[in-house]
């Protein structure tokens, strides 16, 4: 399995409140995303929180046969952890992160998702495993506005699910089969909002090495304005 990461402050912020993470072993693969929200330095900690508990802790998904419980269970913890971080410091606009957690055993995957940042499977197509936790995707559901247009939208930002905001959260999870020649992709909203879908799937499937294809996507992103933070893994099964 070979896999690249790369994070980015982009042109616009201050600082990169991103964080990722990437771990694989033998026994393991462990990949994730968070973007952090709230301001000041509480979203780079808030993104920071989640990403060191799942670094401290993923062994826990080889000692369980419920994956997808322990998966729940950390993201719940998570929440509080962050919760409880923004009270103390009296983070008046909230202290929050998507998370994005892909975990590969056995040549399963398993996703942990809550917010705007994405997982996909790119082989021949891309497929978005992952739905957006945001308002404009409400909007889609309804039919009151198109993918294309909510690329635009003036409250593309808002998101309707983070982790640290609320005490109670919903997570989402998903299985899915690895083929050999699936590649995965995990990003930042800074690299989705600027790049549609076949763009990152024909620069991923054109590159044999996967640190140019993120260095290409990055570049683009980043060409195109570069308005947030632009985080993203490829993993490449075989």
């Amino acid at each position: 399995m070979k896999f690249n990461a790369s994070t980015d402050i982009g042109k616009v912020k201050e600082n990169n409140e991103d964080n990722l993470l990437t771990i694989s072993n033998d026994s393991i693969s462990v990949f994730a995303v968070a973007d952090g929200m709230g301001g000041h330095d509480f979203g780079e900690e808030a993104s920071l929180i989640a990403i060191t508990f799942i670094e401290n802790n993923f062994n826990e998904f080889l000692k369980k046969k419920n994956i997808k419980k322990e998966i729940q269970n950390m993201f719940l913890t998570i929440n509080q952890l962050i919760y409880k971080t923004g009270i103390s410091k009296n983070a008046q606009n909230g202290m929050g992160t998507t998370l994005t957690l892909a975990i590969i055993i056995d040549e399963i995957l398993f996703v942990g998702h809550i917010g705007d940042s994405r997982c996909y499977i790119i082989n021949n197509e891309i497929i978005q495993l992952t739905k957006d936790h945001s308002y404009v995707e409400q909007l889609i559901d309804k039919g009151m506005i198109t993918k294309l247009q909510a690329k635009t939208h003036p409250k593309k930002n808002i998101i309707t699910r983070a982790l640290g905001t609320m005490k109670n959260i919903e997570v989402d999870i998903v299985e899915y089969q690895l083929e050999k020649s699936d590649s995965i992709m995990l990003c930042t909203d800074g690299l989705s909002n600027l790049l549609d879908d076949n763009e990152m799937k024909n620069i991923i499937n054109k590159t044999d090495l996967l640190k140019n294809a993120n260095v290409e996507m990055v570049k683009l992103a980043n060409n195109r304005g570069g308005f947030d933070n632009i985080t993203v893994i490829v993993v490449r099964n075989n």
